[in-house]
């Protein structure tokens, strides 16, 4: 299996909540790490899986209630 890193901008978070919130929702729809920069509301998703499954981690954030704009999705084998 392939692993990837989803890169995205998170515009709405401000606080502890909020990234906790987002990483326990991206934690149970598989997420291996999940790390958010509250500073620059950038988020880095690794998974592994297929290219095509960033969809349900963006999904994800958006259930949470939270606007996310995908960055880039990259290989990291």
């Amino acid at each position: 299996m392939k692993s990837y890193q989803l890169i995205v901008r998170i515009p709405e978070i401000h606080c502890v909540g909020c990234l906790n919130r987002i990483k326990n929702a991206l934690i149970g729809q598989g997420a291996n790490h999940v790390d958010i920069d509250l500073s620059t509301h950038i988020g880095k998703v690794n998974f592994e899986g297929e290219e095509a499954d960033s969809q349900g981690y963006l999904d994800a954030i958006d259930d949470s209630g939270y606007a996310v704009e995908l960055l880039t999705v990259m290989a990291l084998d």
